[in-house]
């Protein structure tokens, strides 16, 4: 994203609701809360767990951490968290800094990815813990939008380089920095989709194609007709879309039914019945 489009998306942080945002019968479960990753960090998130009193669920569940762009917040993902987690997907939202920090994206939001992965596994392998028997360890995958999606490539290739394997990984029209590009050669083969919105100051004129052709593996790759670099989230905001073009529900529609087919086939889900 340019300059000017990185200073708008500082001025449209959203704020964060209850602790508890749905307690109500329904498909997803869905709390908020903090932890200190291995970095010192202290990182907000949302973890949304399918209801099993809304639906039958064959445990243990795949897991996705979907993680936001530069300046953003979980916020941006929200709706796109619920409809994933409504497929039978645990989802863990992460904001990518602390609260009290400015919005540099660097190596240490890679660690604090990757360690949300291997919290999660932890917590899968705890029989003291809620999760165990409902998360399925060897089945969690990364997402992520703009620099988000430079954060999880990012993430997919420390994580492998420690013996832990992403189930698969989801680049939402990404951003790579130079640094993605270089770690591009250590990726080893994984289910990798990249979703492209149109060409634009805000994707930085489409520099994911430079990622994907570092790769020496296949990948599905897929530019969706007149999507903005907006359209990734659910819900957007007036600022993005001044800052980028305004989107619109079907591209947003769209991102969000080819990431669940997606991640679904990548998981061995089967077909959602409706």
């Amino acid at each position: 994203m340019s300059q000017s489009g990185y200073f708008l998306f500082i001025l449209g942080l959203s704020l964060v609701g209850p602790e508890v945002l749905a307690n109500e019968p329904g498909p997803v479960d869905i709390t908020r809360g903090t932890r200190l990753t291995q970095s010192g960090d202290r990182i907000d998130y949302l973890l949304l767990i399918p209801s099993e009193d809304a639906q039958p669920l064959s445990l243990p569940l795949p897991a996705l951490v979907l993680t936001h762009g530069f300046a953003r917040d979980y916020g941006r993902h929200l709706d796109s968290a619920i409809a994933y987690a409504s497929a039978g997907i645990i989802i863990m939202l992460p904001n990518l800094v602390a609260s009290d920090e400015r919005p540099i994206v660097g190596r240490r939001e890679v660690e604090n990815t990757a360690d949300h992965v291997r919290w999660l596994i932890a917590r899968a392998e705890d029989p003291t813990d809620a999760l165990h028997g409902i998360l399925d360890p060897g089945r969690i995958a990364l997402a992520g939008h703009s620099a988000g999606g430079a954060i999880s490539f990012e993430a997919a290739v420390a994580l492998q380089s420690s013996g832990i394997f992403p189930a698969a990984l989801v680049m939402l029209d990404a951003v790579p920095y130079p640094r993605t590009l270089c770690a591009a050669a250590r990726l080893r083969p994984l289910p990798l989709m990249s979703l492209r919105s149109e060409p634009s100051g805000c994707n930085a004129n489409g520099s994911v194609a430079l990622l994907e052709s570092a790769l020496d593996f296949s990948i599905e790759s897929v530019l969706i007709s007149a999507a903005t670099h907006c359209d990734p989230e659910s819900p957007t905001d007036v600022v993005c879309e001044l800052a980028c073009g305004g989107g619109s529900e079907p591209a947003r529609a769209t991102y969000r039914e080819q990431t669940e087919t997606f991640l679904r086939n990548s998981f061995g889900l089967s077909p959602r019945d409706d």
